[in-house]
């Protein structure tokens, strides 16, 4: 054995480190995912980025025209100049285009992250 025999007139030496190996060896060679539907989960992400990446700009873009559209009928319409809520609907319309510019701000800085590659001339470099 391992530990040693009482009995025995020589005391085995138990080397720690090669038990340390062998069970961390034994630990990293267990397959620990046995899940059928492990491939589908990364095609599923994978799916979900791409229409993340693309999805976010198209969003934030259609969102900023349909502001500035807003701004533009409700400055320039006589009909909706006299419309009591007109103050409401530019700050509306304002505040949403704001909120967009933040989503694109964000989403810049995730794909920055995610593709340094791309932005590296953008980068400082210290």
């Amino acid at each position: 054995s391992m530990l040693g025999n009482a009995s025995s007139s020589t005391l085995e030496v138990i080397d720690v480190e090669a038990l340390l190996l062998e069970d961390e060896l034994l630990v990293g060679s267990l397959n620990i995912s046995d899940d059928p539907y492990e491939g589908n989960y990364i095609i599923t992400q994978k799916l979900f980025d791409t229409v993340y990446y693309g999805y976010m700009p198209f969003c934030v873009i259609m969102g900023m025209i349909g502001n500035c559209l807003a701004w533009l009928l409700i400055r320039y319409n006589r009909t909706l100049k006299q419309i009591p809520s007109n103050l409401y609907l530019l700050t509306l319309a304002g505040m949403s285009s704001l909120f967009l510019l933040s989503l694109l701000i964000f989403w810049l800085e995730q794909v920055s992250f995610l593709y340094p590659e791309y932005f590296e001339s953008y980068v400082i470099h210290q």
